[in-house]
């Protein structure tokens, strides 16, 4: 559970040793976002993040109701798990 805290800090040491250049973006925490958020301290190094992908159907063209299907990811854990 501690997988955005180790790969923060790669990230973070990649970006001291290039000036300010990302290697690869191979993961959420290489965006710009979310590494400006992490050094603003709004994200803290002992958070819990979560992230929920979601996405809406209308299943019959003549009816009201609709089909949401969502999942939540927690970002804590590896990519292998």
């Amino acid at each position: 559970m501690c997988y955005c805290q180790y790969r923060t800090k790669q990230i973070l040491e990649d970006l001291r040793i290039n000036d300010g250049l990302v290697n690869a973006y191979d993961d959420i925490f290489c965006g710009s976002t979310y590494i400006c958020a992490f050094c603003d301290s709004v994200i803290e190094p002992d958070d819990t993040l979560l992230m929920i992908s979601i996405n809406g159907a209308q299943l019959f063209e003549s009816k009201e109701s609709d089909c949401w299907i969502y999942i939540w990811i927690n970002l804590e854990l590896s990519l292998d798990h």
